[in-house]
């Protein structure tokens, strides 16, 4: 059996304490216990995790050789990225949102709420639902069968780099990485739905790249950095509030550079537990009717991945004056403005034999 990194060593090297980067740190969430100095090889990963037939892997493989130069690039704080950079960084995040159990975890959640309430008013299926589970049939394959896709919606984002200066707050990286952020929608109070979607107006993506770096893909037309270019420096309580986000959406532990206050943490650890060992799926109806003539009764529901506990305003990022005051109510509203584009790509595509991908 191979083992399958979900969060490459060629990330979690740059997370190294030594100058071979073979060990790190880490902060291990269950137990709240500190190991230091640990193998890096076996971390964030599982036996055959992507098939044994290995395809999968293999192209996850492919897409980390065309990126890790443009992040090596990236951690020498160069920003001066060719087209093919811009592509390749953008693909490999897409990738790597997709590729981790946390990622799986959440989305099979919402489907599996989503579909059992279907036969919910069904007196003949009620009684059996408790019974069986939606279980998707090799997540990750469906999964990176979209990727196309999922690298389309974001491709209109404007690539940036946040840079820690100080050493007591230094960037973390947890075991699902890509975090999903819209300060624009949580500012709509009228706003109801999801504000995590890859295709929504305000999109914000999070990743740390090293302890002095994170790569942030984010709407430009919603947004600009206030960071001044080419420092490119954020302050010590946005690092924080970055890592706290990974402490939310890590698995099981998080991995750290420099010498931290282990009390500190702890804290922190205590303050998302819940959430980050809660059912990620957020499940509501907002509306409901029932056909006089049927009986049949129609809802209205709202599924999506549960909002993080920890308030997205930053320093480093501020909503454009004209777009801060715009109306959101719809998702026609909501929707940024490539979306109608990839969506028409999509149905162009049902019609051909696409190309083979594992």
């Amino acid at each position: 059996m191979a083992k399958h990194h979900f969060v490459p060593r060629m990330l979690l090297r740059n997370f190294a304490v030594d100058n071979e980067k073979k060990y790190l740190n880490i902060h291990l969430l269950n137990n709240d216990e500190y190991l230091y100095n640990m193998p890096l090889y076996n971390q964030a990963q599982e036996y055959n995790l992507y098939g044994s037939d290995q395809k999968l892997e293999n192209s996850f493989n492919k897409i980390e050789s065309f990126a890790a130069p443009c992040l090596a690039k990236l951690n020498t704080g160069n920003v001066n990225l060719s087209t093919d950079d811009n592509c390749y960084l953008k693909l490999y995040l897409a990738a790597q949102l997709i590729r981790t159990p946390g990622y799986i975890s959440m989305n099979d959640n919402c489907i599996d709420e989503m579909i059992k309430r279907i036969p919910l008013n069904d007196q003949q299926w009620k009684k059996y639902l408790d019974a069986y589970n939606i279980i998707k049939n090799d997540p990750y394959r469906l999964y990176f069968n979209n990727l196309r896709d999922l690298y389309s919606l974001i491709s209109d984002l404007r690539i940036g780099l946040l840079e820690a200066d100080n050493s007591k707050f230094s960037f973390m990286i947890g075991q699902n990485p890509v975090i999903l952020l819209n300060p624009f929608l949580k500012s709509k109070k009228n706003w109801i739905w999801s504000t995590q979607g890859l295709a929504l107006k305000g999109l914000v993506m999070i990743m740390p790249i090293s302890p002095r770096y994170s790569f942030v893909l984010y709407d430009s037309l919603r947004y600009v950095l206030l960071n001044k270019y080419p420092e490119l420096i954020i302050n010590d309580a946005d690092v924080e509030k970055l890592n706290d986000f990974q402490y939310c959406n890590t698995k099981e532990c998080v991995y750290f550079t420099n010498i931290i206050d282990e009390e500190h943490y702890k804290y922190k650890n205590s303050m998302y537990r819940n959430y980050r060992n809660s059912n990620k799926s957020d499940f509501e109806i907002i509306g409901s009717s029932i056909d006089e003539k049927t009986g049949y009764k129609t809802e209205i529901t709202k599924t999506d991945v549960k909002e993080f506990p920890i308030e997205q305003k930053f320093n480093f990022i501020a909503c454009k004056a004209n777009e801060y005051i715009s109306s959101i109510i719809s998702y026609n509203d909501a929707k940024r403005e490539n979306v109608d584009h990839v969506n028409l790509k999509r149905k162009i595509k049902m019609g051909r034999i696409q190309s083979e991908i594992p």
